[in-house]
C-alpha cells in the first residue's frame, strides 16, 4: 500500500475492493490500514458486510470514516435482520432510528427465539403496530415460513407488547380463540379482503393453519375465492424450500381443494389459543 496506494481502491474480478473483503471477514487491522491508505468507506458496501456479519468494531471504524448514510441505514437493517445485537446497539447509540425495522426484526428472529433486538427497537421508539408498504404489522411476519408455523415465543412477545390482532393475522397464526370471538361478533369477516385481495382463508392456508381453515370454512369462507394475483387459498399452502423442515401440509390441501369432500368433518375445533395444525 505504501508503494502502490492505488491498490486501496482496486477491485477484484467480482467488483469487490480489499476493504469489502476485510469488512466481510472481520479483519479490523486490515480495514484500518486500507482506510489510512485512502480506501473509500463508501466505494462499494463494506459497512453492509460488516454489519450483517456482526463486526461492530469495523462498523464503528467505517462510520468514523464517513460511510454514506444510505449504506449505513441499509447496514442497520441487515444487522436487525441477522440478529447482530452489538451492531444494533452501536447504530442506535449513533442516532439511527429503528422506525420501520420492527417487522424485519420479528421476521429475522423467527428461527432464533431472540427478543433482544425487538425489545431494543421498542425501547427506541419503534411501534409494535407499525405497517409496512403492504399493510402488514410486525406480527404478520410470523405467518407461514414454509409450512412450519409461527414462532410462538416471538408471537407471544409481540402480543404482550400490544400487537393488535385482526381476522387476517389470527387466521394465519392459528389463534383460534380470538378468531372465534371475531367471527361470533361478525361472521361476515370470513369474506373480508386484505389490500392484496387475500381472504382470511388465504392467510390460514399460507400459515398451514388447519383448524383455523376449518373454522373459517364452517363459518362460510369460500375455497374458490381468489386474491388479486388469482391465487386460490390452496395455491398459498407453503412448501419446504429444501432448507427448512415443514410439517405435513396434505391435510390442509385436502380441506382447501375445491369440490365435494364425502365424509368431511370440519367441526372439531380446538379451544386452545395457539392451536395445533396437525
Amino acid at each position: 500500500l505504501k508503494q502502490s496506494p492505488e491498490l486501496a481502491k482496486a477491485t477484484n474480478p467480482n467488483g469487490w475492493t480489499a476493504l469489502d473483503v476485510a469488512a466481510h471477514e472481520g479483519h479490523y487491522d486490515v480495514a484500518e490500514a486500507l482506510l489510512e491508505a485512502g480506501a473509500d468507506a463508501g466505494q462499494l458496501h463494506p459497512i453492509i458486510w460488516a454489519a450483517q456479519n456482526g463486526f461492530a468494531d469495523i462498523v464503528r471504524l467505517l462510520l468514523d470514516h464517513d460511510a454514506p448514510i444510505g449504506q449505513a441505514r441499509d447496514a442497520f437493517g441487515r444487522a436487525v435482520y441477522r440478529n447482530r445485537p452489538t451492531v444494533v446497539d452501536l447504530m442506535l447509540s449513533r442516532g439511527f432510528s429503528g422506525e420501520g425495522l420492527l417487522g424485519l426484526a420479528a421476521y429475522g428472529s423467527r428461527t432464533k427465539n431472540k427478543t433482544f433486538i425487538l425489545q431494543k427497537l421498542l425501547d427506541h421508539g419503534a411501534d409494535v403496530n407499525e405497517k409496512d408498504e403492504q399493510g402488514h404489522t410486525p406480527i404478520y411476519s410470523q405467518i407461514g415460513f414454509y409450512g412450519a408455523g409461527p414462532n410462538m415465543e416471538i408471537t407471544q412477545f409481540l402480543l404482550e407488547k400490544g400487537a393488535e390482532l385482526d381476522v387476517f393475522c389470527t387466521s394465519g397464526l392459528g389463534l383460534i380463540e380470538p378468531l372465534q370471538s371475531m367471527l361470533e361478533a361478525n361472521q361476515e369477516l370470513v369474506h373480508a379482503r386484505f389490500s392484496n385481495g387475500k381472504t382470511p382463508l388465504h392467510f390460514a392456508a399460507e400459515g398451514n393453519q388447519l383448524v383455523a381453515a376449518q373454522l373459517l370454512i364452517s363459518a362460510g369462507a369460500e375455497r374458490s375465492a381468489r386474491d388479486k394475483d388469482g391465487n386460490l387459498p390452496l395455491n398459498l399452502v407453503r412448501e419446504t424450500d429444501g432448507i427448512y423442515v415443514t410439517c405435513d401440509t396434505q391435510p390442509i390441501k385436502d380441506l382447501l381443494r375445491p369440490g365435494p369432500r364425502p365424509g368431511a368433518n370440519n367441526s372439531a375445533l380446538s379451544p386452545s389459543l395457539f392451536s395445533s395444525k396437525h
